[in-house]
């Protein structure tokens, strides 16, 4: 039985502090959500550090975000999930 991924978005987390690829736990797996449509997918995190830097904080890039689904751009969050073990 294949068990049902959780997501919580990425600022509630973290409470507003600002996250970077480095401060990402490495048993967090990122994905991208929109806001409109509710489409999340997971992203890979190591591709967009070594792209933009892995001191980057991850809410200035989400406006670069765009949804796979409805093509809207800039109306999406990062957001998380464990990994299984």
């Amino acid at each position: 039985m294949q068990q049902k991924t959780e997501w919580l978005e990425l600022e509630s987390l973290l409470g507003g502090a600002c996250a970077t690829f480095d401060t990402l736990a490495s048993y967090l797996q990122l994905g991208g959500k929109c806001k409109t449509c509710r489409h999340i997918v997971p992203i890979d995190r190591h591709a967009l550090a070594r792209r933009f830097g892995r001191d980057r904080p991850l809410a200035g890039l989400e406006p670069k975000l765009k949804c796979t689904a409805c093509d809207r751009r800039g109306d999406s969050v990062f957001v998380v999930a464990k990994l299984p073990r």
